[in-house]
């Protein structure tokens, strides 16, 4: 049996891609989503950059609390965009943490704005950290001296 191999009408070929059309439509609605989910995520990228300097800052205090109980008494010197912990019988440096460009820190503390002692059973004063991330934007919490348990203050974003 032989078969007659007929065209087939232009209507029912198999297409190989996309038309124009199809393509501007895909183009529109992906520019579409985009414009909806910038500004979530750019807001989503500075909680994250002030998250992980408070995380930084509290784990600083933890050092500097273990330090001081182990070495002897510690300070930690407050700058604008960063923080040094001294071990106070040699004057030395022991570490420096650097925050992250747009990030900057305040301690407020009734002694001294801008040392912080920690005696040899790891204690400090009560302080209040307060992290500045925009010109309207801020974060503070409060750190208790005793224990370094840390309480965000009421107020905040």
């Amino acid at each position: 049996m032989r078969r007659a191999l007929r065209a087939r009408p232009l209507a029912l070929q198999s297409r190989a891609g996309f038309t124009l059309l199809e393509m501007l439509a895909v183009v529109a609605i992906l520019g579409l989503v985009a414009a909806t989910l910038a500004p979530s995520l750019a807001g989503s990228t500075k909680r994250g950059t002030v998250y992980t300097a408070r995380a930084a800052l509290l784990e600083l205090d933890a050092r500097a609390r273990i330090h001081s109980r182990s070495q002897g008494p510690v300070e930690l010197v407050v700058g604008e965009s960063s923080v040094t912990m001294k071990d106070l019988r040699t004057g030395r440096e022991l570490t420096t943490l650097e925050l992250d460009s747009g990030v900057w820190v305040d301690f407020k503390i009734e002694a001294d704005p801008q040392r912080l002692v920690f005696d040899s059973r790891g204690c400090s004063p009560d302080y209040r950290i307060q992290l500045k991330f925009g010109p309207l934007d801020e974060e503070s919490w409060m750190v208790l001296g005793l224990t370094g348990w840390a309480v965000k203050e009421e107020g905040n974003r």
